[in-house]
């Protein structure tokens, strides 16, 4: 019963630990799987001016845009899209980026959408709006076919990426179980660097950027292509905590064996000696006779 009831404190903190961890993994893993949400307003806009570019119809292009721009300006540019999208038919659109700025009480809204046309092209259309402005305030069309087709690599390289992101959580948590349920010194202390990694990122765009910075259960790994910038951007997580533990995990075992051993070996050292006076006590004295009583003379 003993040995049950020290294992129940081990077993609890496990459990726990293994929902946190889980939770801390899908967390990751929901938040950065690509979904952006999706702005009405703005996604109804894009659809009516994309539509009148296909449709050639200026009038309505231009009264989205009328309250930003001059019309004779805007003329020389809606002739330009026009021909920029020439071919298209049908198309569609998915948000992938958005950005929300307030300056001097004005809120400028920024979404930047995927548009995919039968004939195979790929487009990023940004559009912006001001609180103080009705219709559309810029709008920028972009063809990204051929960023596209030379990103084609990204999606399985993400794939990978949080396959790879799965496991190194499990090997962590595997880790973490291992380090509760020892007898190491300090083991709260080793716990809690586990959980501690580096995350770094690399972009790839004009040139090449790095980003580091520390993370706790920051397991998520992936790769994004972006086609409004240019940029390619990966994510990766190393595990330095789980890494030193692993490295040391013999070691500190030894060590804690060794002081137990050394613990019990100082506890059984007083017990022969206690032995001996309680039976020196018992014992009768060896010169005595056989009735106790001490011989005379």
């Amino acid at each position: 019963m003993k040995m049950l009831e020290k294992k129940r404190p081990h077993a609890t903190r496990a459990k726990l630990l293994c929902v946190m961890l889980l939770a801390a993994l899908l967390f990751s893993l929901a938040g950065c799987d690509g979904a952006v949400p999706t702005n009405a307003e703005h996604k109804a806009l894009c659809t009516q001016f994309v539509d009148a570019l296909l449709t050639d119809d200026f009038d309505t292009a231009y009264a989205l845009i009328q309250n930003a721009v001059d019309e004779e300006e805007f003329s020389d540019v809606f002739e330009q899209m026009v021909d920029y999208v020439d071919g298209v038919k049908t198309y569609e659109l998915k948000q992938i980026g958005w950005h929300v700025s307030i300056k001097n009480s004005v809120k400028t809204s920024q979404s930047v959408f995927e548009m995919k046309t039968d004939n195979g092209k790929t487009y990023t259309v940004q559009v912006i709006t001001v609180s103080t402005m009705e219709g559309i305030a810029g709008i920028h069309l972009l063809d990204n076919s051929e960023f596209a087709e030379k990103t084609s690599a990204v999606g399985p390289i993400n794939l990978v990426l949080k396959i790879i992101s799965i496991i190194v959580f499990l090997l962590t948590l595997l880790l973490l179980i291992d380090c509760f349920r020892s007898k190491i010194r300090r083991k709260v202390l080793w716990a809690i660097l586990i959980a501690v990694g580096l995350v770094f990122s690399v972009t790839i765009q004009s040139g090449i950027q790095f980003h580091f910075n520390i993370g706790v259960f920051a397991f998520f790994m992936g790769a994004t292509a972006t086609a409004a910038s240019r940029s390619i951007t990966l994510s990766f997580y190393l595990p330095i905590g789980a890494i030193v533990y692993l490295c040391l995990r013999g070691r500190l075992k030894r060590e804690a064996a060794q002081a137990a051993q050394a613990t019990g070996q100082g506890e059984t050292l007083d017990l022969p000696d206690a032995t001996v006076e309680a039976s020196q006590e018992d014992d009768p004295p060896a010169d005595s006779g056989s009735d106790g009583s001490t011989p005379k003379g």
